[in-house]
């Protein structure tokens, strides 16, 4: 990312503490209007996201019939879904996206669905998986998905709303999306991803042959949980015929294996 596009959302307070590296609190309530101020020129955008930040419903159904364009653009192409998001109202983003406000809007900035993804909170993905989001696209400026956002922020509820809801599991950014993961320690997803792509046809073998390549590069804690779920990934593997083996300068466990990897 360009370092005057980072000055740039710093500037407007929209950055969030997802995948480009900084963080910022959430607005109180006295602090909307004025931000909005900066992020919007047009004054009936403005109202519009001041509104759906405080989920006034009475105020965004007043400013839609007066015209008002639920997406609208402000500042680095934000809309008004996006500040309701970014500003943690659940009423006011449901209630844009259900009157044509779109989850998949051109931002440049970190997106719609990487901030749904992102948050613990999965019930701001739940709303957006309603309004036929784009599962698979990468955000501009941190080259993530829905899928990878989630895994790193580690909020697993997303991970399994965004498999259930389709994601592709084969491709992620040109990559296997279990390769990013395995590259992340996050083995529980990588099992998570494999049990339901493998049974329903969505990982290919190539996916699994590169998913193997990565643990056979990647060094963990062996004495780590994750290194408990590497061994599942790895035995689920040979089931499929397809052979994985850590890397062979990794450090040996001390610690007793789980129950059922005895």
């Amino acid at each position: 990312m360009k370092r005057h596009r980072i000055q740039a959302l710093l500037a407007f307070g929209i950055v969030t503490g997802l995948p480009i590296g900084c963080s910022a609190a959430m607005d109180m309530p006295s602090n909307i209007a004025k931000r909005a101020a900066e992020a919007f020129t047009d004054p009936q955008a403005r109202a519009l996201a001041e509104a759906a930040a405080r989920g006034n419903v009475r105020e965004l159904e007043r400013l839609v019939k007066a015209g008002a364009d639920v997406n609208a653009k402000g500042s680095l192409g934000i809309t008004p879904a996006w500040w309701a998001i970014r500003n943690r109202n659940k009423v006011g983003f449901e209630w844009l996206l259900a009157h044509g406000a779109s989850p998949n809007a051109d931002v440049n900035s970190i997106t719609i669905m990487e901030l749904a993804a992102g948050y613990e909170d999965s019930e701001f993905l739940q709303v957006a998986l309603r309004y036929k989001p784009d599962l698979n696209r990468a955000g501009p400026y941190t080259g993530h998905t829905p899928l990878s956002t989630a895994v790193v922020f580690s909020t697993r509820k997303n991970v399994e709303l965004l498999i259930n809801a389709g994601v592709n599991l084969d491709n992620d950014r040109g990559q296997s999306p279990l390769s990013f993961a395995a590259g992340q320690g996050a083995y529980d997803y990588v099992f998570l991803m494999l049990k339901v792509g493998v049974d329903t046809g969505r990982v290919s073998a190539d996916g699994l042959e590169a998913l193997a390549k990565t643990i056979g590069s990647r060094l963990i804690d062996p004495n780590s949980e994750a290194y408990e779920w590497r061994e599942r990934v790895i035995r689920f593997l040979r089931g499929k015929g397809v052979e994985a083996h850590p890397p062979p300068n990794e450090s040996k466990r001390t610690k007793a294996m789980p129950a059922d990897l005895r």
